[in-house]
């Protein structure tokens, strides 16, 4: 069943790529693992870089209610 979360997560390469992520996403985690879920996001919102290729650190993940 998708839920509704607020995700904030880093993501860097060790070389030049330093950036963040936060927002509200509507994932099944039971479906996708949350990292996963992350590399859809740098996918959909960072057209120039490689999910594949960064490290990605989860810093808050909180369920929202409705």
């Amino acid at each position: 069943m998708k839920k509704q979360y607020f995700l904030q997560f880093d993501f860097w390469d060790g070389i030049d790529i330093n950036k963040f992520y936060f927002g509200c996403v509507t994932v099944d985690l039971k479906e996708f693992e949350l990292i996963d879920a992350c590399k859809q996001i740098i996918r959909d919102n960072f057209k120039d870089i490689d999910p594949e290729g960064v490290e990605i650190k989860v810093n808050a993940l909180n369920n929202i209610e409705l």
